[in-house]
């Protein structure tokens, strides 16, 4: 299985250089995986509010946290923006 099978957003891998190295480097680590997913999660919540409040502590503390810190902020994204009391 070549780079052109894996896909990104449907488009062949290959065309995007840089997504390629990401993906590798990546690879071979859950973790790091799961961090960047929470990074976006963090900065894409749907009120502006929260985006701001959960993706800036996501940018300063998402690297140290171990396995299960980073399972009780995913906990933590998983509720509303309403009843997170943001405000």
């Amino acid at each position: 299985m070549g780079p052109i099978s894996r896909l990104v957003s449907g488009v062949p891998i290959a065309l995007y250089p840089n997504r390629m190295a990401e993906i590798d480097e990546i690879a071979g680590d859950p973790l790091q995986v799961c961090r960047k997913r929470l990074r976006y999660r963090s900065w894409h919540r749907g009120t502006r509010e929260a985006d701001l409040l959960l993706g800036r502590f996501a940018d300063a503390h998402l690297a140290g946290m171990d396995e299960a810190q980073l399972a009780r902020f995913a906990a933590l994204l998983d509720v509303p923006d309403p009843d997170l009391s943001i405000g």
